[in-house]
């Protein structure tokens, strides 16, 4: 994720991890946000293996669908409760996790790069 305002986007993170009490993984190395000093409740890394690290978090924020114009420290403090404590997008998660698991993604990203580029090769010739 990538932010003009890393250091507002990166204190604002952490101001809302602090009012819904909750513990924060940062990943800055998008240059969304700004690396800041580990803590009890917060712990920055540049990069880590996603597949890994969603194993072991109790939920994964981006912040897309809180515009960057509307992100605050309420909204996103209310949001990060929401994922840990609302069991229906628990489960939903759970759900579309079990499903990205199953997919073989290699294979068929192969498969839509060949079908592109037939069509792409056949426009050319």
């Amino acid at each position: 994720m990538s932010s003009s305002k890393a250091e507002h986007v990166t204190e604002l993170v952490v101001q809302a991890a602090s009012r819904a009490g909750v513990r924060v993984i940062l990943l800055t190395g998008g240059g969304g946000l700004k690396e800041v000093a580990n803590s009890d409740n917060l712990y920055c890394l540049s990069e880590v293996p996603h597949e890994w690290l969603f194993n072991k978090v109790a939920a994964v924020v981006h912040l897309k669908p809180i515009p960057h114009s509307r992100l605050s420290i309420e909204n996103l403090s209310v949001a990060l409760k929401t994922a840990i404590n609302d069991q229906v997008m628990r489960k939903a998660a759970a759900d579309l996790g079990s499903l990205l698991r199953a997919e073989d993604g290699v294979t068929e990203a192969v498969k839509q790069f060949d079908l592109l580029a037939d069509r792409v090769s056949r426009q050319i010739l």
